[in-house]
């Protein structure tokens, strides 16, 4: 894990919170317990092609991600939410799937280390 760098910003969660480190922790607690059942759901949506329920996975996940502040996958979240909405691009769902999963994983790694999760 050391050579894979922290990925997520709380400064929005810290600013919404206004420092409320319970708080705080406690939804750092819910994404790092939730997430890998809500990242499960969203690969086997893509791998069924069922892209409705892609789209209100991915629409709903947004949310958490921008608490977390995972920025950097911001437009690729945004791109699978409205690829899966307009029903194009689809062919470039899968490769930003697996991008959007690995930067997940990585800051859950890092969110239990610090955090003490």
């Amino acid at each position: 894990m050391d050579d894979k760098l922290r990925n997520y910003d709380l400064s929005y969660l810290e600013e919404l919170s206004a420092g409320d480190t319970a708080f705080i922790k406690s939804i750092i607690s819910q994404f790092v317990a939730e997430t890998p059942d809500v990242i499960a759901n969203i690969k086997a949506s893509t791998l069924q092609h069922n892209w409705a329920l892609l789209n209100s996975l991915m629409h709903k996940f947004a949310s958490s991600l921008s608490f977390i502040g995972l920025n950097e996958i911001n437009e690729d979240v945004k791109k699978v939410e409205n690829s899966s909405k307009n029903l194009s691009e689809l062919a470039e769902i899968p490769a930003l799937i697996d991008k959007i999963v690995e930067r997940c994983e990585i800051a859950i790694d890092w969110l239990k280390k610090d955090f003490e999760l």
